[in-house]
């Protein structure tokens, strides 16, 4: 039986954020609520604000460096590293993945989160758990395998299986339609969908391809050069409301 997230009661909360470098604002003045156990997408063209915001959510942009105000699980989010979103239960799937390449599954799922016993690696414990999170992740492949030799879609999965081995509670992914074909899609999508319902993750998806975003999302907030110009349940997001909005900005 999957372990259900701890809850975060209010969801995340988003006060006037601001982001930039310099006097450029890539996100300006956003208020937006991400419901605990829900599915959310950022929809928006390239240079819309989609992964500034992401980026800000997870710590890579730290406290600080930001106007506005994060509020998660009922508390003040201020994290100076990516490693202190990843303590609070916050995980982040880029675009480019960040697994190495030459080290296995297992050694990536457990990079510096190993599990020793007496002073030694404990290979055992970890084999069943990455067994275990690959049969959660709908990955049947063996722990010893060499992600280098893993399509884009398997790497993708790996990387859920390692955010769900921290004990993740806000899963942010990075346009993962770009990852794989339909096929892969439907599968990401049927997987995303069973974890929301059966341990109840929270997930903040960038992404631009509608059909997946109708099939996955309960709610959706459109960027637009930085703006949030729409927000609500993702029934309201049409093709006419993307139309109308998703020209990139030639400035940005």
């Amino acid at each position: 039986m999957p372990q259900r997230v701890l809850p975060a009661e209010q969801g995340i909360v988003l006060d006037s954020l601001s982001a930039g470098y310099g006097q450029t604002l890539i996100v300006d003045n956003i208020h937006l609520t991400i419901p605990h156990g829900k599915m959310t997408v950022l929809a928006g063209a390239n240079g819309s604000g989609k992964s500034t915001l992401m980026k800000v959510l997870c710590g890579i942009y730290p406290h600080g460096s930001y106007e506005g105000e994060i509020i998660f699980a009922g508390e003040t989010l201020q994290a100076n590293h990516i490693r202190d979103t990843e303590r609070k239960g916050i995980a982040i799937i880029h675009q480019e993945l960040a697994l190495v390449k030459h080290l296995t599954v297992l050694e990536n799922i457990f990079l510096g989160a190993e599990i020793s016993r007496h002073g030694l690696l404990d290979y055992e414990t970890m084999t069943l758990r990455c067994q275990k999170l690959l049969a959660q992740v709908n990955l049947p492949i063996s722990p010893d395998t060499r992600v280098g030799d893993l399509g884009l879609g398997q790497q993708q999965l790996v990387e859920i299986a390692k955010a769900l081995n921290k004990q993740v509670r806000l899963l942010i992914l990075d346009e993962p339609s770009r990852g794989g074909g339909q096929r892969f899609l439907h599968k990401l999508g049927d997987l995303l969908m069973r974890l929301n319902r059966d341990i109840g993750l929270t997930v903040l998806i960038a992404e631009q391809h509608l059909p997946f975003i109708r099939r996955v999302a309960d709610r959706f907030c459109l960027l637009h050069c930085g703006r949030s110009v729409a927000q609500g349940d993702v029934i309201q997001l049409d093709a006419p409301l993307l139309a109308k909005w998703m020209t990139p900005d030639p400035a940005r």
